[in-house]
């Protein structure tokens, strides 16, 4: 998988993880479009990032 933005996910996640605001969750998972629907505000992040990012940490774990 080539993920775009590697760096840039992680800070977001590292920022965000404990986070309770849902908008925040929803946009790293589902992306910008999803968030738009509900009216939510985006922050650049592609559809389905989120999953994205959780299969690419799986994998480079699975290489240590």
């Amino acid at each position: 998988m080539k993920l775009k933005n590697v760096e840039w996910l992680r800070q977001y996640y590292d920022q965000n993880q404990n986070s309770e605001d849902y908008n925040l969750k929803l946009n790293f998972f589902y992306g910008d479009e999803a968030t738009q629907i509900m009216n939510f505000p985006s922050f650049g992040i592609p559809k389905n990032a989120g999953f994205d990012y959780a299969q690419y940490v799986a994998e480079q774990r699975k290489k240590s």
